[in-house]
């Protein structure tokens, strides 16, 4: 927390600085100066209450940055720097009153009062040359020019929170799979409808190839943009520390995450930290050995993929999965249906020049020859085979030089 260095002497009723800075950013559309500056006597009496601040002599002096027009509106900014006057000035209840009071402070910041654009907090900005603390009889900051490194990043939310979705056309393109649709949209109408206040996560079970992902994605990306209404987590990219920074520093976090083969994070450290996330705290938390303890309220719905249900169960004891209530089977899809989805392809991708003969024929070989049942498999040999199916030397080919183990 000190970086190595202990500022603190043991010398009673000395005033000491904490080296530690806490820049507070956010992005308002309108320029509401003065709720703004409340906002830092709020967080000034929130941080500093009861036993761990002001009776402990801790202090906060707080610089005010001028508001600057920015593309989504106006950016605030506020730094906190930490004054220690009286108490025991010992290292470690230094570093103990310390933490808690940046909880308290975080707490403040980004709960949701915010209406989901809370304050970003960040810990030791670059100096600013024309900002510089300065008392105030009322307890509110004057102003002072600065040019601060961290520029927020804000995103464009299209009121998410406001619209109930619309699925009419959505799923036209999927087939044979009513049922598993109207649960999943029922959770993200609820969702929406109850401001993420009911959360029924979804979890969207089967085989490889049997249409998890695409009426996932096709049902998130109805809604909006990426990092916008939703955003992903992928096993083979997401890191337990990039997730974390995300949820923990974002201005703005999407309301739907999508999680794709949940199972395959067990070796990623990230599914104990979904724990606290998935459940009715809605909270993501992080220990850090400098700040301390890091909370924050994130009511979200997931929507996660899984082939391997047991593997899941058996992780966590168990309790990652039960955090979700609305776990929702997808069947091996049939003969019928990947025939279906041939047809379909053909009409897309050969507008002018394609035979649906060739779903039949690589259905028949596919479906019955390999007993194979999956769409993608089928998809490649009739949109490739295409003629050559119908007289079977593309069938002759594909069986000549089938891997072994999948001769049945």
């Amino acid at each position: 927390m000190f970086n190595g260095l202990n500022p603190f002497q043991e010398t009673p009723l000395q005033r000491f600085k904490h080296p530690d800075t806490i820049r507070l950013e956010r992005i308002n559309p309108k320029k509401t100066v003065r709720s703004h500056d409340n906002a830092m006597i709020y967080f000034k009496k929130r941080a500093l209450a009861g036993s761990r601040g002001t009776s402990q002599g801790w202090e906060i002096k707080v610089t005010k940055h001028q508001p600057s027009n920015v593309e989504n509106g106006w950016r605030f900014r506020y730094d906190l720097s930490f004054v220690k006057t009286r108490g025991r000035t010992d290292k470690h209840t230094v570093a103990d009153q310390f933490t808690t009071i940046v909880e308290f402070l975080t707490k403040a910041a980004t709960g949701t009062k915010w209406q989901g654009n809370p304050w970003r907090l960040s810990f030791n900005p670059e100096a600013d040359d024309e900002a510089e603390p300065q008392d105030h009889p009322d307890g509110k900051p004057e102003i002072k020019a600065g040019k601060g490194k961290h520029d927020v990043k804000h995103v464009e939310t299209k009121e998410f929170y406001k619209l109930k979705p619309s699925w009419d056309g959505v799923f036209d393109r999927i087939y044979d799979l009513p049922h598993q649709i109207e649960l999943l949209t029922a959770s993200i109408d609820t969702a929406v409808d109850t401001n993420y206040n009911v959360r029924g996560h979804c979890l969207l079970l089967g085989p490889p190839s049997c249409g998890k992902t695409t009426v996932a994605e096709t049902a998130v990306q109805s809604l909006g943009e990426e990092d916008v209404a939703y955003f992903r987590l992928d096993a083979t990219s997401t890191t337990k520390a990039g997730i974390e920074k995300k949820l923990l520093e974002s201005a703005f976090i999407p309301p739907i995450m999508v999680i794709e083969e949940l199972e395959k994070f067990e070796s990623t450290g990230i599914l104990k930290f979904l724990l606290g996330l998935l459940d009715d705290r809605a909270e993501i938390n992080k220990m850090n050995a400098r700040i301390g303890h890091q909370r924050r309220e994130v009511r979200l719905l997931c929507i996660a993929t899984v082939n391997d249900l047991q593997r899941l169960k058996e992780s966590q004891a168990g309790a990652l999965a039960s955090r979700f209530p609305n776990q929702i089977n997808f069947p091996v899809p049939s003969e019928k249906t990947i025939s279906r989805i041939l047809k379909r392809e053909i009409r897309e991708k050969y507008p002018n020049n394609g035979n649906e003969e060739w779903a039949e024929k690589a259905v028949s070989y596919v479906c019955g020859d390999e007993n194979c049942f999956d769409v993608r498999r089928a998809i490649s040999v009739c949109l490739v085979g295409r003629d050559k199916l119908l007289d079977g030397s593309y069938q002759e080919a594909l069986a000549a030089t089938r891997p072994e183990e999948w001769i049945q």
